[in-house]
Formats: structure tokens, sequence, C-alpha cells
């Protein structure tokens, strides 16, 4: 477990920096996104359809692979249907942020990999 100052300097530096996604805060706020506001609804519409397919066809299994993770949005999605997600990327900026954003989120269950290039 994170000691409450470390998790309140995390969220405090990640509220500082700019992401590609929007992700919700534990204090209710979200990430700020470098992406037009005109482009960002790809996002909800993808993690709408993923969601879709998930309730659907993704039963049975226990763990997800989620390739081309980036800084992991659609990892933690496949958290709340996998016990287990592994999210792989080759640029390594976006595996740490992925790691960062899961960890302050209290994803334990997800673990980022660096893809050799």
């Amino acid at each position: 477990m994170v000691p409450p100052q470390r998790e309140t300097d995390e969220l405090n530096q990640i509220k500082q920096e700019k992401w590609f996604y929007e992700f919700v805060l534990p204090d209710g706020t979200k990430t700020e996104s470098y992406v037009p506001e005109y482009a960002r609804k790809i996002h909800t519409t993808r993690e709408a359809a993923l969601r879709k397919y998930l309730a659907t066809f993704g039963q049975g299994f226990s763990s997800a692979l989620d390739v081309s993770c980036h800084e992991g949005y659609f990892s933690l999605v496949l958290s709340d249907y996998f016990k287990k997600v592994i999210g792989i990327d080759k640029n390594q900026e976006s595996v740490g942020k992925a790691a960062r954003i899961a960890k302050l989120l209290g994803h334990a269950e997800i673990s980022f990999k660096k893809l050799c290039s």
C-alpha cells in the first residue's frame, strides 16, 4: 500500500502532466489530455464497443493481453472483466505512465511491460 503522502504527491504529479487519455482520478478530477476536444469522443466510443463485446464474448477467460497499451486506458477497462491484465508497448514512457496510473487507481492486477525494439 502506498503511504498517503506519497499517494498525494503522485496524484499531484499526474495532475500536472498532459496525457493522451482522460483518466478519472481518485479525487474525481481527470487528467489533462493533449488530444483536441473534438477527437476525444473516439475513446469513449471505443470503450463502449469493447465493453459490449466483452459482456457478450469475454466470459470464461481469466487473463487478457493489451497489445500497444499506450497509457493503459483499455488495460483498465479489461481489468473489469479479467483477473489479470498485461499491457505491452514499445514505448518506455507510455509503459511508465500506464504503470503509474494503474497503481494510483489501485489496480494491482494489471502489469505493464516494454517490448524490445
